[in-house]
């Protein structure tokens, strides 16, 4: 999916690193590198939780691709996410954000 914004990989992969999905996702096979996911070297299993059991309820695999996509998703839903990413401004909410529409297409927890 292009979406005419040409981002810097750099930007991407700050806003993976401040990620904070704890809250509704682990990464129990996490990637150690978000730069190699960005070239498509590894993938990063992410699995959603219900809070109140802890039990695992979804599990996805976290692509270049699919990172790709959701900074599509982020440019068309939630521009002022988007520009926190294109100002490198990205921190905790705006990586969640990207997480979330790489996974899910949607904000759909937070």
């Amino acid at each position: 999916m292009k979406t005419g914004i040409q981002v810097a990989d750099a930007l991407i992969v700050n806003a993976l690193d401040s990620a904070d999905i704890g809250y509704w996702a682990r990464v129990p096979k996490g990637c150690g590198d978000h730069g190699e996911l960005l070239k498509g070297n590894q993938t990063a299993t992410v699995e959603e939780f219900d809070e109140s059991t802890g039990a695992t309820t979804a599990t996805h695999t976290l692509t270049a691709e699919k990172v790709r996509a959701g900074v599509a998703v982020m440019a068309a839903k939630y521009p002022h996410h988007m520009k926190n990413l294109l100002e490198d401004n990205s921190d905790a909410e705006t990586g969640d954000v990207l997480v979330q529409c790489s996974l899910l297409g949607d904000i759909v927890y937070g």
